[in-house]
């Protein structure tokens, strides 16, 4: 293949699997797995050679099962939002997927054992936020959009918020009038009924988009991604608010010129662990993963490089304490 990277990784038994794609010609989803030293064990791609497709996120339904997010173009037009489901041994066992003009970008466990899929539906230029649910047996309980107003809004992170109630994080964009973004988060019940729908401008980062969300022990939950300040470069940018959505913290992290928070975990004390991208302008980066306590004092920072430009879309802990990253290595000429 001639490139592809990770964008999500996921403890499993004996080791860890990572979901992503590969492109040759076309673009297929993958999944591969390697054991706890990171031996390679198996790979597999999912779709049809004349149809493209990527993956996501990644998460551990139950028993040796496992669900990828992402999304499949049929042909040169269609696209849907797809959930992937595997098995522990990378076997494809079922799939479901979204209405047309759909994509799929996180996935969370429901309260009754089933899953819910967040991503995006895009019509006459609109972006709404998409969610669909199924039962615990994977049966299709109910999709719907959320048209909550008339700006685009990019969901890229669902989290279970507790009495089967689900929170959505993303990126909100004012319509045409100017390219300000700001992070969104949404609060919906287990029938996709609105419960509150939260936007945090913000006057010194007015452009910033929001890549991912993780619920803190206490009920906190964290909102990570990128901003670009006036001053220009790009620094990780995190923003912390409690169960109801009421914002506690915010505070941006900027090791060199150009940062980019792609990913985030929670530590087993309780801190946020954050991976991504840095470089000095015009050269190659690494991977940089950064720890904050949840008032945001850094307890960390660590670069990771090799010989090219290295990216890491994501990030978990592992059983012994540490933590796994999986991204993509840019070799020149690109």
């Amino acid at each position: 293949y001639y490139t592809g990277y990770f964008s999500d990784v996921v403890p499993a038994q004996g080791g860890y699997i990572a979901c992503g794609h590969v492109l040759s010609t076309e673009s297929f989803p993958l999944l591969s797995k390697v054991d706890s030293v990171g031996n390679f064990l198996w790979s597999n791609t999912l779709i049809d050679p004349q149809d493209n497709g990527s993956l996501l996120r990644l998460t551990h339904w139950r028993d040796s099962l496992y669900l990828a997010v992402g999304t499949i173009q049929l042909g040169d037009t269609d696209h849907f939002a797809y959930v992937q489901m595997i098995t522990e041994s990378g076997d494809a066992v079922n799939a479901w997927s979204g209405i047309n003009g759909s994509s799929g970008t996180d996935i969370c466990l429901t309260d009754d054992g089933g899953f819910l899929m967040a991503g995006m539906y895009v019509n006459s230029g609109f972006t709404f936020p998409y969610i669909s649910r199924t039962n615990a047996g994977g049966t299709t309980l109910w999709s719907d959009t959320l048209v909550l107003d008339t700006v685009w809004i990019n969901l890229r992170a669902c989290q279970p918020a507790g009495n089967d109630e689900y929170l959505l994080a993303g990126t909100r964009g004012v319509y045409i009038a100017t390219d300000s973004t700001h992070p969104v988060l949404i609060k919906v019940d287990g029938d996709g009924s609105l419960l509150w729908y939260r936007t945090y401008p913000d006057s010194v980062y007015p452009d910033l988009v929001i890549n991912d969300m993780a619920v803190l022990p206490a009920g906190d939950v964290v909102l990570v991604g990128t901003a670009w300040p006036a001053s220009g470069g790009t620094v990780f940018y995190h923003l912390v608010v409690d169960s109801d959505g009421n914002e506690l913290h915010r505070w941006t992290h900027a090791r060199r010129n150009e940062n980019e928070a792609e990913a985030v975990t929670i530590d087993m004390d309780g801190g946020i662990v954050v991976s991504g991208h840095s470089n000095y302008y015009s050269q190659s980066g690494d991977m940089l993963l950064v720890k904050h306590r949840c008032d945001g004092t850094e307890v960390w920072s660590l670069f990771f490089g090799f010989d090219h430009d290295q990216h890491a879309y994501g990030v978990c802990t592992t059983p012994d304490g540490g933590y796994l990253m999986a991204g993509g290595n840019v070799v020149c000429p690109g």
